[in-house]
């Protein structure tokens, strides 16, 4: 498995939507990494196994907004954000599987 275009795609279009850089932490993944990782619902099949998931770092100075912003616009709509840690040490998960909007 690997990275579907279609996502990427989309992906390539919400960046400049967004008007800020994209530092991708984690993009695909295989079922082995997947379980060691052990973030999915179902560890081994998580969306990041799809091809169609990744986490996009977020920086401080509303830097995560925006990026939320150029994804729903490029129409992705799962979204998981994540602001544990330093402020500068958060991300917001990406994915195209499920619409819906989550925190960890």
């Amino acid at each position: 498995m690997e990275m579907i275009p279609e996502f990427l795609d989309a992906l390539q279009m919400a960046r400049p939507e967004s008007g800020v850089p994209y530092i991708i932490n984690s993009g695909w993944r295989c079922e082995d990494h997947d379980r060691e990782v052990g973030t999915s619902e179902n560890p081994g099949k998580g969306p990041h196994t799809s091809g169609k998931a990744v986490d996009v770092q977020t920086l401080s100075g509303g830097h995560g907004a925006l990026v939320l912003l150029g994804l729903v616009k490029a129409g992705i709509l799962g979204l998981g954000v994540n602001r544990k840690g330093s402020q500068s040490k958060g991300f917001i998960h990406a994915d195209t599987l499920r619409p819906r909007v989550w925190s960890y």
